[in-house]
Order: structure tokens, then C-alpha cells, then sequence
């Protein structure tokens, strides 16, 4: 299976899905109640396109971070990504600019930017010798585990940690057997946060999978959901060696009538690292997996969920097909409540939900003095 999954009711068309759903997500955002100084960006390394989006030779636009990306790939097969906009008069050069070497060039004037020389000009066509000062704004980057990402950081400091790799997925040991990708008009934090929130699973996950994503008012929870439940028991932790790491332990049974049904054990080892990106990794009856989550903020309340799925050569096509397919249909109960909700930066807690405090100051170490909140990313633009 490797066809993307999710929203499939709002069109037929992949292509259109993503322009409608992120139309929708735009259109929302700017009517959702929010409080304006809140941080709208965590500093960290963060995914913004998936590597086989970018062929050799391409040149992708991508807007996220509250602003645009020239992301390409020279034609040695490097990825960069550079400011979109040209330093000599402004024009986008992921809009028709074209890759030549490891450079890319400008659609309106010709000059040629090269990745691999920190952005520096090698080219004006009409001029003798490019001056120093032509250089485009080189962003440090890195390709990992299926995806190019980008640094970010308010303050303008360097990559202070390194995104790990996966040797069975790079090197094509372990099989792709599918993604999902979904839009979700949210913060986020929210995002992440749902892994230390322990209290949403027996009120969001416990009912039948097979009740699809709008359990809420499925007839079939007449005939399914109350025969076949998911039991949930979940743990959260900070890795205290590497700050930047959490790590999460799931263990899911699925019972009909009270009696676990056979195969249906699943052991999750969660790691978060950093404020974007989560390796989930699958035991199960079936064999071993990696689920890959990676979050691009394409705006403020605006975040593109992305998630692949990876298994040992073993694990056959058709279990790997429904995790797949009931990753999604959970996803998408979350998002419906994320949708509709609002981020509050002091919410009331109980004793009983320690472990979102304890997130919470985990994920603090992403923000900084300088973190554009809310309001400046739509006092700035791009339409959000």
C-alpha cells in the first residue's frame, strides 16, 4: 500500500485535496480564537518537503515557518534550501528558477546561486564579476530518513543537535508500505503534547477502530463499539541525557466482549526528538516496524502531518496495510477535537494530568526570548 490516506471524502483528487484542505485550514485560522502572544514557532530542526518530492535537477516552493523556501537538489543529488526570495530585486526563485550544477538560478535576471558555497553568487550574466554581498540566504539543512529539513532557530543560533538516521530505512532494508498525510488547523504544540496526555485515550482511542473517525455519532458504535474496545497503557518521560528527546511507552490490546483478541498486541517505543519529529517503533505478532511522524508548520495554526510507515522484510503487506489505514482513523479523531479547540498557554490541570505539566516544561526548551508569537507571523503575511 503505498497510497496516501486521510480526508479522502473531500475530493477524489490527491492534488486538489491538499489545496482545498489547506484553503480551509487557512480560512479557519484567521477566524479562530487564539491568544496572540502565544510563541507561534518552537526552534528546532523541522521536516519541509519529503526527499522523493525533489527529484535531481527540481526546484520545490514550500511555505512554512511563516515564510517561503527555495528547497532543490543539485545535480551531484544534494539537497539545499535557500531563501526563496533573490537578494539583487526579490524575485521567487523557486518559481521558475532552474538548477544548473549545484546551483540554482534566478528566473528574472539569471544569477546563479550555489548551494554548497553558503548561497554565494557565481554568475551574473551582464556583470563581470559577482560582488560579495550577492548571496542568497543559505539555511542549514540536512536529508534524513526519507525527508529534507531545515534549522530554525528566533535567535539565529546553530544547530546545538543532530537529527539521528535510520539505517534499515535509508540504506532500503526495511520496506515502504505507506504513508498518510493530513492537514490539521492547530497549534503545534497540541501535537505532540497528545503523547503525554494520557486521560484523552479512554474517551478518543478506546472505541473500535473499525468505527472509523466519526466515532462520535457512528451507528455502527450501536453494533461494534460496544463488543470491541482498545485498551491503552501509556507511560511519558524527558530523557535526561539527551534534553532534546522524550521518550514514550505504549502498550495496546484490542478485546472483544473483554477477551483480548489474538494478534492484536502492539508494543510502541516512542521517541520524540525535538519539537517536529517522532520514531515509533511497532512490535507486534506480525513482525517489527518504524512509523515515521513529521510535522511541517506550514503557518501558525496550520501544521501538515505527515507519516510513513517502514517494516522488516517479513512483516506481510496486508497487517502493514491496516496500521496504515487505523493509524489514520485515530489521527483523525484527534484532529477533529484539535480543529475546534483552542490553545491555552495556563490551562487548568489536575493532579491526575502530571504528565502534561511535565511536557509541557520539556517542550519549553524550544521557545526562546525572541519567538515570533501569534500575532507577529499574521502581522507579517503570507495570508494566514
Amino acid at each position: 500500500m503505498h497510497e496516501a490516506v486521510g480526508f479522502d471524502h473531500l475530493t477524489n483528487s490527491a492534488g486538489r485535496r491538499r489545496v482545498l484542505v489547506r484553503h480551509l485550514c487557512r480560512k479557519m485560522s484567521r477566524h479562530k480564537e487564539v491568544e496572540p502572544n502565544n510563541p507561534a514557532f518552537p526552534n528546532g530542526w523541522f521536516p519541509l518537503v519529503e526527499s522523493d518530492d525533489v527529484p535531481a535537477g527540481q526546484v520545490v516552493s514550500v511555505v512554512a515557518l511563516g515564510q517561503k523556501w527555495c528547497v532543490y537538489r543539485g545535480e551531484t543529488g544534494r539537497a539545499y534550501v535557500l531563501d526563496a526570495y533573490c537578494p539583487h530585486l526579490g524575485a521567487d526563485l523557486s518559481a521558475g528558477g532552474h538548477v544548473v550544477g549545484d546551483c540554482v538560478e534566478c528566473p528574472f535576471h539569471g544569477w546563479r546561486f550555489d548551494g554548497s558555497d553558503n548561497g554565494r553568487c557565481t554568475l551574473i550574466p551582464y556583470a563581470e564579476k559577482p560582488p560579495e554581498a550577492a548571496r542568497a540566504s543559505k539555511r542549514d539543512s540536512c536529508e534524513k530518513n526519507g525527508f529534507i529539513f531545515v534549522w530554525y532557530h528566533a535567535e539565529g543560533e546553530p544547530p546545538s543537535w543532530e537529527l539521528p538516521t535510520l539505517p534499515d530505512i535509508e540504506s532500503g532494508h526495511w520496506k515502504f508500505r505507506g504513508r498518510t498525510d493530513h492537514t490539521v488547523h492547530c497549534h503545534i504544540q497540541e501535537i505532540p503534547e497528545n503523547g503525554a496526555d494520557i486521560a484523552h485515550l479512554p474517551q478518543v482511542h478506546s472505541k473500535s477502530v473499525f468505527e472509523g473517525n466519526t466515532w462520535l455519532d457512528s451507528w455502527r458504535a450501536l453494533y461494534v463499539g460496544r463488543l470491541v474496545r482498545h485498551q491503552w497503557q501509556p507511560s511519558w518521560q524527558a530523557d535526561e541525557e539527551q534534553p532534546h528527546k522524550a521518550r514514550i511507552h505504549l502498550s495496546q490490546r484490542m478485546s472483544v466482549c473483554g477477551y483480548t483478541m489474538p494478534f492484536s498486541e502492539l508494543e510502541i517505543n516512542i521517541e520524540q526528538i525535538g519539537p517536529a519529529t517522532v520514531f515509533l517503533a511497532l512490535e507486534s505478532s506480525f513482525g517489527r516496524g518504524m512509523l515515521l511522524q513529521n510535522i511541517v508548520p506550514e503557518g501558525p495554526l496550520c501544521q501538515r502531518i505527515i507519516h510513513r510507515l517502514y517494516t522488516e522484510p517479513k512483516f506481510r503487506a496486508a497487517p502493514a496495510a491496516f496500521l496504515v489505514w487505523s493509524e489514520a482513523v485515530m489521527l483523525e479523531r484527534d484532529i477533529a477535537i484539535w480543529n475546534n479547540k483552542k490553545f491555552l498557554k495556563n490551562p487548568v490541570l489536575v493532579r491526575e494530568d502530571k504528565l502534561i505539566k511535565k511536557f509541557r516544561r520539556w517542550y519549553a526548551q524550544f521557545y526562546s526570548p525572541n519567538s515570533p508569537t501569534l500575532q507577529d507571523v499574521r502581522d507579517k503575511g503570507l495570508d494566514w
